[in-house]
């Protein structure tokens, strides 16, 4: 056979061979609800089909359901007339918090800021029928309700929330860590409240990432109802109403700011500016201001420039090492009684005190009752003519929560007439001298730094041993929990209260 009869010969076995190939049906691709008959086809089938073993491999038992969550209990409270919300719809609004429900009660943890909750009725109700807002509730370790955060009543008449008298309320709240019920009544405590009520408006707990807890929220017609329902629900859910729990007991890793070797030792005399201009951030060389209401201004007294401190704060820009002493002197000037702080702060910490904010309300009294500034240091507070209150933050280690020491001081001076001469120092070791026109107005005692472990959101230093002693060393106020940083700063400041300050100096003891 020659080479050409040999070619056409197998050119046409190729040929066969391509038809054969293209008349064979792919059931693995044309008919993808087909498996593969054989090893060999399920070797054409397309890239993105399931791996082998996928297919044989036994499944597991119920991959894809979730876990069955368990009934909860009936309760029984027989012929109750009451309007209860259901806390599980989520009928609420928050501000500054996040609220979450935990298996029965409704968690609400704060974050900065003006921070509340507001519980939405599902219709609004007649206060007269239903004259009580109930609920209980549970507080964390260590938390309290800001003392300047209120009940606030929402009506269909006189709307709300709104901080006028009679709008707004408060309870005793208990914190020992265990469940307590709540109760407003609503006439006697919101006189001013009309129409039906839609709202009320929570305060939560006044500590970042706190801790507050409600397991349930009503309308009532009486209090015997509120005692029913309370005893249907524990007689349901006690087991399941634990106590919050304290933190642990380690030492805290103590927390240490930016801190400056000593103070910038500048005078500020305010005669650069011109009577009734406005104060405001970046006007001053090594001193911040802080806006509050923003009513600070300066002034001309007597042929002088002065700085006139309402609603704000001006304050030395700078955390100055422990064990730094210094001479702190200026001219001042009251004006403003005791409803609200106004004076200044020597030697607070940096962690709760964020922007420096000290025109605030620190919550250790309400608004219209002194309203204390500064979550830690030393407040000097002139009360009008010449009385002086002294104040100290602490933490009540056996209460769990913050307080104050204090004393009234009454000088021969009175602060309200005319200008005097103030000088605050502090010797870097062991005391503070507050002298007035150079007659010593009290002394602070400090010693035993170190962190307060059970001290929520305190995290720094602190002088833990303190004593406010008057100038023969007589004993007026004292704490073995105090809350005096052992780092140094100045801070003039006023809420609704103005106080007037001159030719301010801080100088450094070498």
């Amino acid at each position: 056979m020659n080479k050409r009869l040999l070619a056409i010969i197998v050119a046409c076995i190729l040929t066969l061979s391509l038809f054969a190939a293209c008349a064979k049906k792919p059931a693995d691709v044309t008919d993808p609800t087909k498996a593969p008959a054989t090893e060999a086809a399920a070797t054409d089938a397309a890239p993105t089909a399931a791996p082998t073993e996928v297919v044989t491999q036994a499944p597991t038992e119920k991959p894809t359901e979730a876990p069955t969550k368990e009934p909860k209990p009936t309760m029984e409270v027989g012929d109750l007339d009451a309007i209860i919300l259901d806390l599980e719809e989520a009928p609420y609004t928050t501000q500054a918090c996040v609220a979450e429900m935990d298996d029965i009660w409704l968690t609400v943890t704060t974050d900065i800021g003006d921070n509340w909750i507001i519980f939405n009725f599902d219709e609004p109700f007649d206060g007269t029928e239903y004259p009580y807002i109930a609920f209980k509730y549970r507080m964390g370790y260590g938390q309290s309700i800001r003392n300047t955060n209120h009940f606030y009543s929402i009506n269909e008449g006189s709307g709300g929330p709104a901080p006028t008298d009679g709008m707004w309320s408060d309870i005793t709240w208990i914190s020992d860590l265990d469940w307590h019920t709540g109760i407003l009544d609503l006439a006697s405590q919101f006189p001013a409240a009309e129409g039906k009520w839609k709202s009320i408006r929570f305060p939560t707990v006044d500590t970042k990432e706190g801790d507050f807890a409600i397991a349930w929220i009503g309308a009532f017609k009486s209090e015997e109802d509120i005692a029913k329902y309370d005893a249907a629900f524990n007689a349901t859910y006690g087991d399941k109403l634990v106590k919050a729990e304290e933190p642990a007991e380690e030492d805290k890793e103590e927390i240490i700011p930016d801190l400056e070797d000593e103070f910038d030792e500048m005078v500020l005399d305010f005669e650069d500016f011109e009577d009734g201009d406005m104060m405001a951030p970046g006007m001053f060389d090594s001193y911040g201001y802080r806006v509050g209401a923003n009513g600070s201004k300066m002034v001309d007294v007597d042929g002088n420039i002065v700085a006139s401190i309402s609603f704000d704060a001006l304050y030395y820009d700078g955390i100055i090492k422990s064990g730094q002493g210094y001479i702190a002197t200026f001219r001042f000037r009251n004006s403003g009684a005791a409803t609200n702080f106004g004076g200044f702060v020597f030697n607070w910490g940096d962690e709760r005190n964020t922007n420096r904010d000290l025109f605030e309300n620190n919550g250790l009294e309400g608004d219209g009752k002194g309203s204390l500034t500064g979550n830690s240091g030393c407040g000097v507070f002139f009360q009008g003519k010449n009385k002086v209150k002294v104040y100290i933050p602490i933490w009540d280690i056996e209460n769990n929560k913050r307080s104050y020491i204090s004393t009234i001081i009454e000088s021969d001076i009175d602060f309200d007439a005319a200008f005097v001469n103030v000088k605050v120092e502090d010797n870097g070791t062991d005391s503070v001298t507050v002298t007035v026109n150079d007659t010593v107005l009290f002394v602070v005692k400090y010693s035993d730094p170190g962190v307060i472990n059970k001290a929520l959101g305190y995290n720094e230093g602190y002088y833990r041993s303190v004593q406010i002693t008057d100038a023969s060393g007589t004993e007026l106020a004292s704490s073995a929990s105090a809350l005096f940083s052992i780092y140094k700063s100045f801070a003039w400041a006023g809420r609704a209260h103005a106080v007037i300050v001159d030719n301010i100096q801080i100088k450094n003891i070498k």
